[in-house]
């Protein structure tokens, strides 16, 4: 998000089966009024219910999960993740 390049914040979702949710927390962050420079990463944990495709709608960098878990899935985000510092929210989540 933003516009000078580097994020300084990354958040990392993981993301399965989320189709319910993540619209909403993926619309909170569209919607931050913020001048920090931020990333969004949603790491699908083998979704089955459209949920990558939800990530896709939005400005958003889409992992490839394991699918063995939310903690696998957090540390793939971290590998993935250009920000200074690491937010993690789960795909529930809003963010003010």
């Amino acid at each position: 998000m933003g516009t000078s390049g580097e994020p300084t914040v990354s958040f990392i979702i993981p993301a399965r089966n989320e189709t319910s949710y993540l619209p909403a927390t993926l619309e909170s962050l569209a919607r931050l009024k913020t001048t920090v420079e931020y990333e969004q990463i949603v790491v699908d944990g083998k979704s089955d219910d459209g949920t990558p495709e939800i990530a896709r709608e939005y400005d958003t960098r889409l992992i490839a999960g394991t699918g063995t878990g939310q903690g696998d899935d957090r540390h793939l985000g971290v590998e993935a993740a250009s920000g200074r510092w690491l937010a993690f929210i789960d795909a529930d989540t809003c963010v003010r």
